[in-house]
């Protein structure tokens, strides 16, 4: 959306090229359905894309035009780079995000290479939340962001350490 941009490669076996946009919805219901080992083949047309699983098929239009040129957007070079625990940052996230501004749920990441100190306030009260850093290369650093942006891009990795670079 006009929020967020997620960029996923994955090789092939065969060396075609295409640039298709599917929608997000249709996906969540793919990932609803699939089950972790199972096999799904895609078939895609000029219009339409067409997902088979063992049971079920799932077929849904394209969205019109080319994914965003994301090698414009999505920065090659960064100063700053921080692995963490991805259960540590997002339990800290989830917890400094409960104090909401305006229902909004900025909060401010200050990074070291001996803490990160995760913070945010509203009128009345604050939260503050310190973890240990598994690496971080870079000075010290203190960025703003949605709360809920980050914590949602976080848990769809699904991983147990994460790296986030910053530019």
């Amino acid at each position: 959306d006009s929020y967020r941009l997620a960029q996923k490669i994955m090789y092939m076996e065969d060396n075609e090229s295409f640039n298709i946009t599917i929608p997000a919805k249709s996906l969540n219901e793919v990932a609803k359905v699939l089950n972790n080992d199972e096999e799904i083949e895609i078939s895609i047309s000029d219009k339409k894309v067409l997902f088979s699983m063992e049971n079920v098929l799932i077929q849904t239009r394209l969205i019109e035009g080319s994914y965003p040129e994301t090698s414009r957007l999505i920065p090659q070079n960064f100063n700053y780079e921080l692995v963490v625990d991805a259960r540590d940052i997002l339990s800290a996230i989830d917890r400094a995000s409960f104090i909401k501004n305006e229902g909004v749920s900025i909060i401010k990441m200050d990074i070291s290479a001996s803490e990160i100190v995760i913070t945010s306030r509203s009128s009345e009260v604050g939260s503050v939340e310190t973890i240990t850093p598994v690496s971080y290369v870079g000075d010290n650093l203190s960025i703003s962001f949605k709360g809920q942006y980050v914590y949602e891009a976080i848990r769809a990795l699904n991983a147990f350490q994460i790296k986030i670079q910053f530019g």
